[in-house]
């Protein structure tokens, strides 16, 4: 809890900047609002990273089953040349 309250100082929470209770409710929502999206942001930031990485060792991972299997022929390679 203390760390949301710290993170609201950011944005204002600290002290009111309309009068009245129905805009300082006001301004708590938006204050909670632009908390929860930036909490959204980081969110989607780390598993598109995580997607970008895992994506870039499977490419690595089939990119380097290919070429062992152009060098090593097998049971199912096909050289048209060689009649």
């Amino acid at each position: 809890m203390e760390r949301s309250f710290a993170r609201g100082t950011r944005y204002g929470l600290k002290q009111a900047r309309w009068r009245r209770l129905w805009r300082v409710e006001i301004q708590e929502y938006l204050t909670a609002t632009i908390q929860n999206v930036m909490v959204l942001i980081h969110c989607l930031k780390e598993r598109w990273a995580s997607a970008a990485k895992a994506r870039a060792r499977n490419i690595n991972m089939s990119a380097g089953q290919q070429s062992a299997r152009q060098q090593m022929p097998g049971q199912y390679s096909f050289n048209p040349l060689i009649s």
